[in-house]
């Protein structure tokens, strides 16, 4: 089922990682992160949904924050963050993953707007890494 209103980001494990986003076909390695940005049509081929992390936000979340958007803007075009190329920044993302996920099943009070508060975070990194 595609939601063409939210964005996503996959962490998946395992060897079985393949995604199409938009008319693309990508065949990842574990510790890959995707990034599938809102509107864009995507589907899980064959991955090991079990142990996968899929962290979905709102278009309307990211329309309110003018720098959100600037970023899903301008890195429209990336889709992988590769652990073997860029593994320094894949590290750094993936720990702000698994805050996110950690605090999504925490049930403590106000854990919706730390999740946010870490998908701002986990943007900034990214944002702050492709300018170096």
């Amino acid at each position: 089922m595609v939601l063409p209103n939210y964005g996503k980001i996959f962490f998946g494990s395992g060897s079985r990682n393949i995604y199409r986003i938009d008319d693309s076909l990508y065949s990842l390695a574990e510790g890959d992160i995707v990034l599938i940005w809102p509107m864009e049509t995507h589907e899980i081929v064959d991955a090991n949904r079990e142990d996968s992390v899929i962290i979905q936000y709102s278009n309307t979340f990211a329309d309110s924050l003018h720098d959100f958007k600037r970023i899903v803007n301008h890195y429209h075009d990336l889709h992988i963050i590769c652990i073997n190329s860029h593994s320094a920044l894949a590290g750094r993302l993936k720990s702000i993953i698994d805050k996110i996920y950690k605090e999504w099943n925490s049930g403590e009070s106000n854990n919706e707007m730390r999740c946010a508060g870490l998908l701002c975070e986990f943007m900034i990194v990214l944002d702050d890494y492709h300018k170096e």
